[in-house]
């Protein structure tokens, strides 16, 4: 076995053991924690995702395992709850870097507010801060804390104390369109004109879920349910 696949293999073993362990502290994220799909990219710094797949560099998962398996922990979850929330679908014409920070800041402080084993750490000074503040906006969402980023000097520094996973991969607005139109047009031959992710039921009922993560995780644990746009 050369080098490369036994790295490949083991940072994929590495990867089910955490699923594993996420799993086993908080088992209603089952369906979530088993919907990305793994995928080695040398590329990225340690992982990434597209809503599709998880992206992880197996030499840094590797090292990361050895050094610190909580914080791999709370990367894999990072990933999840960025296709949970939609983060990855919603930025519109909004400041790319900002939303980055803001999303990130939203998920790390769903992570911190768990409590959970597998995902605990020691809070800086800075993230009890501006967790303090955050909580006190009108509603707690990637919007809300956009917005409130916006008004603030330190966006810069705000970002190495929250970036976990690289968002390159997040698909822009033409390249999603244009693939969740081509889904839609196998299947009716019809385009929708609006940006909305659609489930109908055997019933006709229409969920707007937003995003294809969503539908995927409904698909699985309803397979009577069909998707059809974006």
């Amino acid at each position: 076995m050369r080098q490369s696949e036994w790295e490949k293999e083991k940072a994929i073993h590495i990867l089910e053991l955490v699923r594993s362990e996420l799993y086993m502290d908080m088992p209603h994220f089952l369906t979530a924690l088993n919907t990305l799909v793994l995928k080695e990219d040398e590329r990225v710094a340690i992982c990434a995702t597209n809503g599709v797949y998880f992206y992880y560099n197996p030499l840094k998962i590797i090292d990361l395992f050895q050094k610190n398996a909580v914080f791999l922990n709370r990367s894999f979850l990072h990933s999840v709850l960025h296709c949970l929330y939609s983060h990855i679908w919603l930025k519109k014409n909004r400041v790319e870097f900002i939303w980055n920070v803001a999303c990130d800041i939203i998920v790390e402080y769903t992570l911190d507010s768990m409590h959970k084993k597998s995902v605990s750490r020691i809070l800086s000074y800075v993230r009890k801060d501006v967790y303090r503040e955050i909580e006190s906006l009108d509603g707690l969402s990637c919007i809300t804390v956009y917005e409130w980023l916006c008004t603030r000097g330190d966006i810069q520094d705000l970002y190495y104390e929250f970036v976990v996973d690289d968002h390159a991969a997040w698909p822009k607005e033409s390249r999603m369109r244009k693939y969740l139109n081509l889904l839609l047009f196998k299947k009716s031959g019809k385009v929708l004109p609006n940006k909305h992710c659609l489930i109908i039921n055997k019933k006709g009922r229409i969920m707007r879920m937003g995003m294809p993560f969503l539908c995927r995780v409904y698909r699985q644990r309803n397979r009577n349910t069909l998707f059809h746009s974006f």
